[in-house]
């Protein structure tokens, strides 16, 4: 089917939901026209029939001529209609929003208070805004609406309360700073990531100025999150960046009101770091990643709508299996196998559990897993091949392993979305894997030769994997 944007828009929406939106569309306060009430009725009555194959056709003559009965079809009225729809709709969720967060509507009735003069319904929504610090994440967001907030009461002061009475500017300006160094620091730390992985060149207007002054004043550094940002920015810009670490870890374990969106950039940043120093050598963050994981996964700092998406879940694997801590992997892929999003989540459970097979030498169940499964996503058939292959050669199946070694590099030169730095990767994995296998364990010559050419290769997918069954092929007659 053809989506439109009407039928996008639904299909975004949880149909538990589509009876509010009837009962919504049926208020004449906030839809005067009957026509889109029996539109939206007869499309979520018909819906299950709208999904079809790439290229349907949206049954748009079915559709007005089950409103306007006898009258010819006229496309300009209907897509009017629809485009109303969605108009109604997004009404809707705005209305529904303001239901679920009170700040959001009171802040809007402050500002219709104030017009309006009503100074006890002014006072009152100002108040009960005004203990919401206690409970509130303190986020951009939140800084963004106390300003708008103490700027409505500076206003509804002047206009009508006279000059002498208190002024809340100072507050206002506060509040101001808060929210422009948070948005700050959050904007320069994506720009930093974004830059490590790009050659795109920014400028960072006033981010010096900005830690000069969290160095010298640390009033603003009492907000968490402002806290948090500023240790983060000096881990990027390796401003004594393990020292910073470690406060990093102090910070996150103690720090209250952070926004959950907030929380989630931030550890980002931390596991990269971390991925960065076990990549230059100090193997001691591989267990700080691993309690960083199983912390965000404690707070559910990796849940998006309760869902974890299968590259944190397969990171998360990845480090467990290398800290040895088998039971716990184990425990944490079950656990979290109905929380796996997207269409792949099938085989992100497959292969996770195959790599955990693998790990504890259970091969047979491993080639049962993997033999089954038909990959959609290129990468996963990537490393589901690698583990086959590293598999078949830990249970001396050799025929088995070089007839897969030259299927995989047929797959490896036909598909173009393979980048060659990862083709470079796989191919050298299987190169070597082959010759290792083909040598002699007395012929110590090939054996250091071979050795020596995988020690100067940058670019072998399982390096450290194929390093270990050098050893243990160079082991075998030392006496």
């Amino acid at each position: 089917m053809k989506k439109n944007k009407l039928i996008e828009l639904l299909e975004s929406i949880p149909k538990k939901e589509y009876n509010s939106i009837l009962f919504f569309l049926e208020s004449k306060a906030v839809n005067d026209k009957a026509k889109v009430f029996q539109l939206f009725n007869e499309i979520i009555r018909s819906k299950p029939n709208l999904k079809g194959e790439e290229g349907d056709i949206f049954p748009k003559e079915e559709l007005f001529h089950s409103l306007y009965k006898d009258k010819p079809f006229d496309d300009d009225v209907f897509r009017k209609l629809m485009s109303t729809l969605v108009q109604k709709i997004e009404m809707y969720l705005v209305f529904k929003e303001s239901q679920n967060d009170q700040y959001f509507s009171k802040l809007t009735l402050l500002d219709y208070y104030r017009n309006k003069k009503l100074s006890k319904h002014f006072d009152g929504h100002f108040r009960f805004l005004e203990k919401r610090k206690k409970t509130a994440s303190h986020d951009a967001n939140y800084f963004h609406s106390e300003f708008t907030r103490l700027s409505q009461y500076n206003r509804y002061v002047a206009e009508y309360k006279g000059r002498q009475f208190p002024r809340k500017y100072q507050e206002a300006s506060n509040t101001l700073d808060q929210y422009f160094i948070l948005e700050k620091l959050k904007i320069c730390t994506v720009i930093l990531t974004h830059k490590s992985i790009s050659k795109t060149d920014y400028d960072f207007v006033f981010l010096e100025e900005i830690l000069g002054l969290l160095e010298k004043d640390s009033t603003y550094l009492e907000i968490d999150s402002i806290k948090l940002f500023f240790i983060v920015i000096k881990i990027q810009l390796r401003r004594d960046d393990e020292k910073a670490f470690e406060d990093l870890k102090i910070q996150l374990a103690k720090s209250n009101n952070i926004g959950m969106e907030d929380l989630q950039d931030i550890y980002f940043i931390a596991f990269n770091y971390c991925v960065q120093k076990i990549n230059q050598g100090d193997s001691d963050y591989l267990g700080n990643l691993y309690e960083l994981y199983k912390q965000a996964l404690k707070n559910e700092i990796l849940l998006i709508n309760d869902k974890i998406s299968p590259w944190n879940y397969k990171n998360i694997v990845s480090v467990g299996l290398r800290m040895k801590d088998f039971d716990w992997v184990y425990e944490f892929i079950q656990n979290y196998k109905k929380r796996l999003d997207g269409p792949d989540a099938q085989n992100a459970f497959n292969y996770n559990l195959a790599r955990y097979y693998f790990y504890i030498k259970e091969y047979k169940k491993l080639l049962e897993l993997l033999q089954v499964v038909e990959y959609s996503d290129v990468f996963y058939m990537l490393d589901s091949k690698t583990l086959l292959l590293k598999a078949y050669y830990e249970t001396n199946e050799l025929d088995a392993m070089h007839s897969l070694m030259d299927s995989f590099k047929q797959l490896l030169r036909r598909k173009k979305i393979i980048s060659d730095h990862h083709k470079t990767n796989y191919l050298n994995l299987v190169r070597f894997l082959k010759r290792l296998s083909q040598i002699n364990p007395r012929d110590k010559k090939r054996l250091i030769a071979l050795k020596k050419q995988i020690d100067e290769s940058v670019q072998i997918a399982d390096k450290n994997w194929l390093l270990e069954k050098f050893e243990e092929k160079n082991n075998i007659y030392v006496k």
